[in-house]
């Protein structure tokens, strides 16, 4: 660069031939050839650029053309900035410097984004005048981008320490705390404020003699050898600790986690040891479904017991499909649609849904759990889920469920068949006595009392095919039809144990819903409600009227069953809804309000219920129905 400067044709130049420049200039650029650091020059009011041989490579494609070019033309692209700043130089006088600025610059043809520091300064004439600007700069793209890209993963390290259970700790060469996560720092609690102390000063507890501490500690810090023990650490703390040591350049970095209930519960130690805690060891031999994804849904990671859960040896299989592509068809959607959103949105959500086994095509049913992940600048980077399978559970609630409707079935029978007994052995009767009869108007008598008898099996057939009968979508139905459909087969029971119907119909309004479900539930409470007055009888209250849920603010209806009997005692009520607990004995399976509550749930109602011992005895239970219950479920 010093030979281009002495041959360049400067007179050609808005600065002149060489002969005319100042003393302070020629200083000026001998000393910015001469520069170890890529330097430039601007001289005269043009501010004619020059510039040494470690400027080169941030030159580019503009050398050498830019050599004697005012700065204005060489880079007009970053003129808007730099601009202003050699204005404050000259004529001003003020020396500036920049750190870490972007500034983007044409580049093989191309707007490239460069992150600079540099420096102005003015260069005086002897009589104070401003002849220049004497610039030393540096292209710290690459520094920066690595140091951004280093932070990154420093970020994503720090929640994934964070996250875990495990305490870490790292210790410098002179036993210092370096770094602690929060598990560490909850193990610790007494002795919280750690960083940059002594550990062996901070805890001399775990010196002694025949200390694993010591020894594994100063083996990994003086030899480099990594170790795994389990120890006991006595006062203030007296716990089992399960310890990872590994070394690395700058110390030691231990990994520890309190064994202590575990110690107390096994007495093999080999089995202590092979229970050892590792943050990866951990996801990878989780037995739940593990897995992580980016931001479009497409997994990239995912344990072997998520694999083994959807029967797929690798996630290869999927050929980059979204997350979709797990589930049973019906459920991608309210994956997709309404998952995720609520995740996006609230950066956490979980629903039941059902995974698609791809070998043999069965659902699995899973609880499953989304995180939002987040990066240093709190930006969404993708998702981390976390399921357990509920197969066996959901299996084994359908079998309660029909367990549940066996027995009401057969509560029911026995209820329509002394409903239905009745009017027969009246028609009998009558059939009897006209045979008998020796006038035609008498017979005729029995022949309409008999009539009317059969009338009344007919109505209570047809109230038990309504009851049974579920429609294979949900129905607009009456609160009053459904009321009197399940009190027309319970009539004999009633009667029977002295217990006085009062009515109130104030719903005119139809609820859609699988009415079926909704009379079982009915059926259940009406005959609890029976059995609590049996057999000294009372009254059973039964109402409708229109409701409001106060949290969703969804009309609706309530359908109330309340009874005079003994009551439930205060310490049974929060029991009474969970299967197979019941007051009943022998007599009741435990499951029929436990089913009731979850009709009420899948049609997205309540059921709840207030009860006293105390005279006036009696209990209450309200069941609220949304008008278009069924349409949600």
């Amino acid at each position: 660069m010093a030979d281009r400067v002495r041959q360049l044709h400067w007179s050609a130049t808005p600065l002149g031939p060489l002969e005319g420049w100042t003393a302070a200039q020629i200083n000026a650029t001998n000393l910015m050839l001469a520069c170890c650091f890529p330097a430039l020059v601007f001289l005269g009011p043009e501010l004619v650029v020059l510039y040494n041989d470690d400027y080169l490579d941030p030159m580019a494609d503009k050398h050498p053309r830019a050599l004697g070019l005012p700065a204005r033309q060489v880079w007009p692209e970053a003129w808007h900035v730099i601009g202003p700043q050699l204005a404050e130089v000259m004529p001003g006088g003020a020396s500036t410097l920049q750190e870490n600025l972007l500034i983007p610059v044409i580049r093989d043809g191309s707007f490239q984004d460069v992150w600079w520091t540099y420096s102005y300064s003015p260069i005086y004439e002897p009589d104070g005048a401003i002849s220049g600007v004497f610039v030393v700069v540096h292209d710290v793209t690459l520094e920066l981008l690595t140091t951004r890209e280093r932070n990154r993963v420093a970020d994503q390290l720090r929640q994934v320490m964070d996250a875990t259970t495990e305490a870490v700790f790292t210790l410098d060469r002179s036993w210092r705390f370096t770094l602690t996560n929060p598990a560490a720092l909850r193990l610790i609690a007494p002795v919280s404020d750690v960083l940059g102390k002594n550990c062996w000063e901070l805890f001399p507890g775990m010196i002694y003699d025949g200390s694993p501490f010591v020894d594994h500690y100063r083996r990994a810090m003086d030899e480099g050898i990594s170790s795994e023990f389990e120890a006991f650490y006595g006062d203030p703390y007296n716990v089992w600790l399960k310890v990872q040591v590994r070394s690395y350049s700058d110390g030691i970095a231990i990994f520890c986690h309190d064994v202590t209930e575990e110690r107390n519960r096994e007495t093999e130690r080999t089995r202590l040891l092979e229970d050892r805690l590792r943050f990866f060891t951990l996801v990878e031999s989780s037995t739940d479904f593990i897995g992580i994804s980016d931001m479009r849904g497409i997994p990239f990671y995912a344990n072997p017991a998520a694999l083994r859960l959807v029967g797929l040896e690798s996630l290869d299989a999927l050929q980059g499909a979204d997350i979709g592509a797990l589930f049973f068809p019906e459920d991608r959607r309210m994956i997709r649609e309404e998952l995720l959103l609520r995740v996006k949105r609230d950066g956490a959500a979980h629903m039941e849904v059902r995974f698609r086994h791809f070998a043999t095509g069965n659902a699995i049913w899973v609880n499953y759990r989304v995180f939002l992940l987040r990066d240093a600048q709190n930006q969404p980077i993708g998702f981390a889920t976390v399921s357990h399978d509920l197969t066996e559970q959901k299996q084994t609630a359908e079998a309660l469920i029909k367990t549940e409707k066996l027995a009401a079935v057969g509560r029911l029978a026995a209820s329509i068949a002394h409903e239905i007994n009745n009017p027969l052995e009246a028609v009998t009767n009558l059939i009897y006595l006209a045979q008998h009869s020796a006038g035609m108007d008498e017979v005729k008598s029995y022949i309409e009392s008999a009539e009317r008898e059969l009338r009344r099996v007919s109505a209570i057939a047809n109230q038990t095919l309504r009851f049974h009968k579920q429609a294979s979508s949900p129905q607009p139905v009456f609160p009053a039809e459904l009321l009197d459909g399940v009190l027309s087969i319970y009539q004999g029971r009633i009667l029977n144990s002295n217990v006085r119907v009062e009515r109130r119909d104030r719903c005119p309004e139809p609820v859609t819903c699988f009415d079926g479900e909704v009379r079982q539930v009915l059926s259940n409470l009406i005959g609890n409600a029976i059995d609590a007055m049996h057999p000294r009888g009372g009254r059973l209250l039964v109402r409708s009227r229109p409701a409001c849920d106060w949290k969703t603010e969804r009309p609706g209806v309530v359908l109330t069953v309340a009874d005079t009997g003994a009551g439930i005692e205060p310490a049974l009520l929060p029991r009474i809804f969970e299967p197979f607990f019941t007051t009943k004995g022998f007599n009741g399976t435990g499951l029929g309000l436990w089913v009731s509550q979850e009709i009420a749930a899948r049609h997205h109602g309540s059921l709840r219920v207030r009860s006293r011992k105390d005279a006036p005895s009696g209990t209450v239970f309200t069941l609220f129905l949304p008008c278009e219950a069924a349409r949600r479920v």
